[in-house]
């Protein structure tokens, strides 16, 4: 695998006890997902025990389980009857929320995931200056925005 310059930013940010949910955002096909699972498959060997991931992209052309979610609880509540044996404690599970300029009330809800505290976070999208600028409340606190550039030698 080629080595990626964000890696160790994501691997820094997830081994801190920075409480700001890190979202990479970049352009599609850029390597968001792919280097955010690489680098969480590492940790998941030192420290995460149970991994989520959930794409809301596959979600909104299939089920559309997420689609009306708009708090913390309905989440929690849809998350455990699919995941409900990965759920553990902040420790030693990590959440996966991919592509989530799909469902765009998710970056609202951000702040809420935080201020419980109770999964570490991590998330990537595609174009999210425009979802960000569509969304009434963003949670500037609480998350960090990493920029994620094209392969580069």
């Amino acid at each position: 695998m080629f080595y990626r310059k964000i890696q160790e930013t994501i691997k820094k940010h997830l081994e801190s006890n920075d409480e700001k949910i890190l979202i990479i955002e970049g352009a599609r096909q850029v390597g968001k997902s792919f280097i955010i699972r690489y680098t969480i498959n590492e940790l998941l060997k030192e420290r995460f025990t149970n991994y989520i991931e959930i794409n809301f992209q596959d979600d909104k052309n299939d089920k559309q389980l997420y689609k009306n979610i708009t708090n913390k609880e309905d989440f929690y509540l849809t998350l455990s009857m699919t995941y409900g044996s990965k759920m553990d404690k902040k420790e030693n599970t990590i959440i996966f929320l991919d592509e989530i300029q799909e469902y765009p009330q998710f970056l609202t809800m951000l702040k809420f995931l935080k201020e419980d505290n109770r999964y570490t976070f991590i998330c990537s999208g595609s174009l999210l200056g425009i979802s960000l600028k569509k969304t009434v409340s963003i949670p500037i606190g609480s998350i960090k925005i990493l920029k994620m550039y094209p392969l580069d030698f």
